[in-house]
């Protein structure tokens, strides 16, 4: 019979919730249109570098991924809430 050590097992459980974490986050980013990201002041690109870093540094990873679900993709929501608005990147015609 194979032996795992404890080690061994909570290594692959930060593993795999720090994967499911940054996937997570990475398509929450993902998926809010570019826009919203530029009118909340917020970086896409730079949030999707970061998440996929993250991937190679998993307790990094999982900062990252929380602070993307908890504050960047919420305040980006709220930028979609209002819409595209004149002035703003993205913005409708006055």
């Amino acid at each position: 019979m194979l032996a795992v050590s404890n080690v061994a097992i909570g290594v692959g459980v930060v593993s795999a919730f720090t994967v499911i974490l940054v996937v997570w986050a990475l398509v929450a980013v993902l998926r809010r249109p570019g826009w919203a990201y530029a009118n909340a002041g917020k970086s896409r690109a730079l949030w999707v570098a970061l998440l996929l870093l993250g991937f190679f540094l998993p307790l990094l990873g999982i900062l990252l991924a929380m602070i993307a679900l908890l504050s960047v993709v919420p305040t980006v929501d709220r930028q979609v809430q209002l819409g595209p608005r004149a002035g703003f990147p993205g913005g409708g015609h006055p």
